[in-house]
């Protein structure tokens, strides 16, 4: 594989003209894609942003495990696959669209609060 791999990779990083200087190209190639490329880690909402736009019209604005809408008590967000800060890489085969609650029940354990249409006392 590569000397360093979960390492900066100084051009690529150039190249790729991010706005904040927090975000970056690693030498770690991303498991398993088609074609190979090299995982991006970004910051700094200009960057997530646009990555969290792209993510969610992918996925057509709908949760990718219940498949609903955005609703104003669960709204949408760009959830991460993996589970260590090397494998949590945001390139697009890692990033999926779920409801707040969704995503708290299905990949933290519930840990994020109550299931869709269930009130706080019913959870307790």
């Amino acid at each position: 594989m590569h000397n360093r791999p979960f390492k900066k990779d100084e051009v690529a990083t150039k190249a790729a003209r991010f706005r904040s200087k927090y975000s970056y190209i690693s030498r770690r190639m991303h498991p398993d894609s088609n074609p190979p490329h090299q995982c991006e880690y970004l910051a700094g909402l200009d960057d997530i942003g646009v990555r969290r736009c792209l993510v969610f019209s992918r996925d057509k604005f709908r949760c990718v495990d219940c498949g609903g809408t955005e609703q104003f008590d669960d709204p949408l967000e760009m959830a991460h696959g993996g589970n260590t800060k090397i494998s949590r890489c945001d390139c697009m085969e890692n990033l999926k669209t779920k409801h707040h609650s969704c995503h708290g029940i299905n990949d933290h354990s519930g840990r994020f609060g109550v299931r869709r249409g269930e009130s706080q006392e019913a959870s307790q």
